[in-house]
């Protein structure tokens, strides 16, 4: 849980922005510390607030066998105040991890982008993420077989969201939740601004503030300013540096075979390799653009007569080839 975390969850509850059950959590378990005890908030406190907030979401979880109290204050100031940030703090990190993921067993993943850096991650789905300039996502190492694709994103990043249209994909970003079923699209989360371009399909985009939809179409960005508290749509202008250093633009004009398959490599961290050499000497027109690595493999093949196997992160064209 970073300072941004922290200092907007707090924002966020003293605003009344919570909703019923989040600020009824967050008011039991502080409701439970009375002034004028000593502050410890180790490994056992955590436990403790860790099986509370699970035992409220009705998740049954293992206590750890000694479970103390916390100890009452002896003085307030900022001692008191540490105590309440550390406490939202992990409040927060538990109630989204378990918010999340507690119909599923999976673990809660993490990935960083450095600063003016891309940093890119395959979700368990096949969907591809493009981590830009210090951001952070967070998500399960696999997703449920029902109900929703959920990950949470501080920062700025482009998706291509797998289609998979029994199992909508939801990415929160502080106070905004952007859902669709099969898309890519570019997200860029501030304190006070937050910015949504679509470039195929469409999304619907929420606030807690605004609990009616957006819905943003190909082609649309969608702007909201927090001092304004205003959304507004407008066409991008900004398509060319959204997708810098991404494999994102996978069209192809008479380029040889050879240089598609290492493009494919890059993007989905597979190795191909060609029973006939000659194959990559065949040239491909087409545009791959926001396909699935089977998708893309399945439309060169047609164009091209030949054959492919997947097998894991490895890749096997059969074909006559070009001379």
């Amino acid at each position: 849980m970073n300072q941004f975390e922290f200092d907007r969850l707090i924002e966020l509850y003293q605003k009344g922005l919570l909703d019923d059950r989040e600020r009824k959590l967050v008011d039991d378990w502080l409701n439970d510390s009375s002034p004028g005890s000593d502050i410890e908030f180790g490994e056992e406190d955590q436990q403790r607030v860790k099986f509370k907030i699970r035992q409220e979401l009705g998740q049954q979880v293992d206590l750890a066998p000694s479970v103390r109290r916390i100890n009452q204050w002896r003085s307030y100031g900022i001692a008191a105040s540490v105590l309440l940030v550390m406490a939202i703090g992990y409040f927060a990190w538990q109630y989204t991890a378990d918010a999340l993921y507690i119909h599923d067993a999976s673990t809660v993943l993490q990935a960083h982008a450095t600063v003016s850096g891309v940093k890119k991650v395959i979700l368990a789905d096949g969907t591809i993420v493009w981590l830009k300039d210090n951001s952070t996502l967070k998500y399960p190492d696999r997703f449920p077989e029902a109900g929703i694709r959920k990950v949470v994103l501080e920062g700025e990043a482009l998706f291509e969201v797998a289609k998979d249209p029994g199992h909508p994909f939801v990415i929160e970003a502080g106070t905004f939740k952007t859902t669709v079923l099969g898309t890519s699209f570019h997200i860029k989360s501030g304190n006070e601004r937050f910015e949504v371009t679509v470039f195929t399909g469409k999304v619907s985009l929420s606030t807690t503030q605004h609990h009616n939809a957006v819905v943003v179409l190909p082609n649309e960005k969608v702007v909201y300013q927090g001092e304004a508290q205003s959304l507004s749509k407008s066409a991008p202008s900004e398509r060319e540096y959204l997708l810098k250093d991404t494999e994102y633009d996978m069209a192809f004009d008479d380029t040889p075979m050879a240089d598609v398959m290492r493009r494919l490599e890059r993007k989905f961290d597979v190795k191909v390799s060609m029973s006939d050499t000659h194959l990559g000497n065949c040239r491909i027109t087409a545009d791959f653009t926001d396909q699935s690595l089977d998708r893309t493999l399945s439309m060169a093949a047609q164009s091209m007569n030949f054959e492919y196997q997947v097998d894991g992160r490895q890749v096997i064209l059969r074909g006559n080839g070009c001379d």
